[in-house]
């Protein structure tokens, strides 16, 4: 049990590590207790499509006899995660949920795993994602959809629902997606969690199955913002092995300073007739509204800009995201490929290939990546704002009878332009589900990014105190 009498797979990503460092627990404890979770939890949620648990457990009593002669590789040492099933994992099979790669078990690892493997995480399993990262939930799927551990007749976001379902239902506090139109950032906002599309590029996709090569970006998600920072200084390289000890004990400062904080707001949303505000339910408007209050209250100036019309950033986000994923995936339909029918049916809808539409989608694209350049730049503008997602997370049944649900489109411009963004929880509803709020930086500028949603945190965008976790 943690100090405070969480049981270890309920801790934070940065409390995990601290209770390595200071021997509270060691890394096969934290390992067996979130492989006991997922034990306790899976037949209800259904978030992990294969367990590494004899791996997990080998690996992790390695560490602790590494750790107990005082060797550590990184922040991350030690902590367990799970990664999306379109990551090539060496000698664990990788199927993307697809009947076609069922029993596929590649011989390397996507760069990102190798990536976390060399910063000494233990890789506890494979989550369940959409088809191809691009169909949607279906009776014959290769798993079962994964559910909402808020809600569990509800699903947990797009293609990385199953990362979020895991860190959800607390088997544990780090778990990686890919985010090709939102799809790191749509389950953190269902589920209550922190994800992080870095900037496009910054980290390779390399081992990654492809959906649109153009859009594709591998991200992560958390339950804090400490958390995502933690990582961030893994993964970047920082701090040195001699630091890495005070750098957990200052992780966690007091409130900072926001005043003059410059964040843009489109001004579409600040007109309750546009199509933009129209999309949004009302609750998540209202609490957007509060976060804006309670941001002013800290010294945050809010500056209308104009941002692409919506309807013209879904129609450069499905253009794209459906030429690319027909040369993808489509032979598996021509061929006559054991896909599922989500799968199926988003490939036929997709429509016939209109390589004009596309090329003209690729420089709307680049033309919007300048001018939110110019507004970070030349506008000084520090961050731009708007909600997680317009609505709230359909129910499997709708989803499972409709073949799609509603897409939520706040994430499809930073899909786009390559910006890193963050999404992170606003508060609950009335109906007791998590709503979020996201926030896009200047292109490579995470660390700032980080650092100000840090603040943000600690002023009170965040779940409430008293909010019933489900990973607890």
């Amino acid at each position: 049990m943690a100090p405070d009498d969480r049981p270890l797979h309920a801790l934070t990503l940065i409390d995990m590590a601290r209770s390595l460092r200071a021997r509270r627990a060691t890394a096969l404890q934290l390992v067996e207790a979130c492989l006991d979770r997922i034990e306790s939890r899976e037949g209800e949620i259904h978030a992990v499509a294969t367990r590494c648990v004899e791996r997990a457990l080998q690996e992790a009593t390695v560490m602790t006899r590494r750790h107990k002669a005082g060797e550590w590789l990184s922040l991350l040492d030690g902590l367990p995660v799970l990664h999306k099933d379109v990551f090539l994992t060496r000698g664990v099979r990788s199927t993307a949920n697809s009947r076609v790669l069922a029993d596929w078990v590649p011989n390397r690892d996507a760069a990102l795993v190798r990536s976390f493997s060399a910063c000494g995480t233990v890789m506890l399993g494979k989550t369940v994602c959409h088809e191809f990262a691009f169909g949607a939930p279906a009776p014959d799927d290769l798993f079962p959809p994964a559910r909402n551990p808020w809600d569990p007749l509800r699903m947990p976001g797009s293609s990385s629902s199953g990362s979020g379902a895991a860190l959800a239902a607390g088997y544990g506090a780090l778990a990686t997606g890919t985010d090709t139109g939102g799809s790191v950032r749509h389950p953190a906002a269902a589920c209550g969690l922190v994800g992080l599309k870095p900037t496009r590029g910054l980290f390779s996709t390399a081992g990654v199955i492809a959906l649109a090569p153009s859009l594709d970006t591998v991200g992560w998600l958390t339950r804090s913002v400490a958390d995502q920072q933690l990582v961030w200084a893994a993964m970047t390289g920082s701090p040195s092995a001699s630091e890495q000890a005070a750098w957990l004990d200052r992780a966690s400062p007091g409130p900072g300073d926001l005043e003059g904080v410059r964040i843009g707001v489109p001004r579409d949303w600040l007109d309750p007739d546009s199509e933009l505000s129209a999309m949004h339910d009302p609750q998540i408007r209202a609490a957007f509204e509060q976060a804006r209050d309670l941001l002013r209250s800290c010294g945050v100036h809010w500056v209308p800009v104009d941002l692409p019309p919506i309807t013209e950033i879904i129609r450069a986000a499905h253009q794209i995201i459906c030429t690319e994923a027909a040369q993808q995936v489509g032979r598996w339909l021509y061929s006559g490929g054991p896909l599922g029918q989500g799968l199926r049916r988003r490939l036929e809808r997709s429509g016939a290939e209109d390589l004009e539409a596309y090329h003209r989608a690729l420089l709307d694209a680049d033309h919007w990546r300048s001018l939110l350049d110019r507004l970070f730049s030349e506008a000084r503008i520090d961050l731009l704002a708007s909600p997680g997602r317009e609505h709230f997370p359909e129910s499997i049944e709708s989803l499972m009878a409709s073949g799609s649900g509603p897409r939520t489109v706040c994430n499809r411009l930073y899909s786009l332009t390559g910006h890193p963004a963050l999404t992170l929880p606003m508060g609950l509803a009335s109906n007791g589900l998590p709503m979020a709020v996201q926030f896009a930086a200047p292109r490579h500028a995470e660390g700032a990014l980080l650092d100000r949603a840090s603040l943000f945190e600690r002023a009170g965008l965040a779940l409430p105190p008293d909010a019933p976790l489900p990973w607890r």
